[in-house]
């Protein structure tokens, strides 16, 4: 039963959110009118008693008092063609297929990571969101509606291993993203920064738009010149430097892919 796993989830930490059958929209608590977290067992009974078809979903962001939390990252295949970003910054995590052609990754976090759009067709639900779960039916009047197909790709939901034993830590990059939100914004003294941690990767993603924007490169033109910049750039001005095949990698993706300003919902 669903509220069973609502209770599942609770007692490692989630909070979970009912969703009203049908529209997915969650459950407003009576008495302040905002979202209902479920923070108790009786509340969970409650919610359930009075209609078994509401739906699941996750609260999304940091808890502080936990230190940990989980973020989504929604990835619409209508608009990314292709590997949505280089696949060593995305490491394989619990998958939910949504059928309007969306895909969810779910990661933990140990620290806020917020809200937006790196770029059009990959939005961040870092703060504040939250993350509907199979077998939730909640139809397709909700604008991510993640059902009546929903399921999952990776990390099969079963009864002998719980979809969550198979999220995955984020990336360090996460934590940085939204300081490349606008990656053609020219505020940073690009030939004096050091880059470190997480911030490596999305330097040189950033870095090789910003080359070839100024540069008038045309998608899938200028391989060879984008790989031979950003390889020089990786060698003064990240530390660590990043491997030569993840360098490579970054060159190949960001001359595929458009750059597009991100931006804010």
């Amino acid at each position: 039963m669903i509220k069973d796993k609502a209770k599942e989830l609770l007692s490692i930490g989630f909070i979970p959110i009912a969703l009203e059958a049908k529209t997915a929209r969650p459950l407003n608590n009576p008495l302040d009118g905002r979202i209902w977290e479920l923070n108790t067992e009786d509340e969970i009974d409650k919610v359930w008693n009075e209609n078994p078809e509401r739906g699941l979903a996750v609260k999304t962001g940091y808890n502080y008092d936990k230190g940990w939390g989980v973020i989504g990252i929604i990835i619409d295949r209508d608009i990314i063609d292709g590997d949505p970003l280089p696949s060593f910054m995305l490491p394989d995590t619990i998958t939910i297929f949504a059928p309007q052609n969306l895909t969810l990754l779910l990661y933990y976090v140990t620290a806020p990571v917020p809200n937006g759009k790196l770029k059009e067709g990959i939005k961040f639900c870092g703060q504040g969101f939250f993350v509907p779960l199979p077998p939730s039916d909640v139809g397709m009047e909700h604008p991510f509606y993640f059902a009546p197909n929903m399921n999952w790709i990776q990390g099969q939901e079963g009864n002998e291993r719980p979809f969550w034993m198979d999220i995955k830590e984020a990336p360090d990059w996460i934590y940085y993203w939204n300081r490349f939100a606008h990656p053609l914004n020219t505020t940073y003294d690009w030939q004096s920064m050091i880059w470190t941690g997480g911030e490596r990767y999305l330097a040189l993603v950033v870095y090789g738009w910003i080359f070839r924007e100024r540069n008038g490169m045309n998608i899938n033109e200028g391989l060879k010149e984008t790989a031979q910049h950003l390889l020089v750039y990786n060698k003064v001005h990240c530390q660590p430097q990043l491997p030569l095949p993840i360098v490579l990698d970054i060159a190949n993706w960001v001359t595929k892919t458009p750059c597009r300003r991100a931006s804010y919902e």
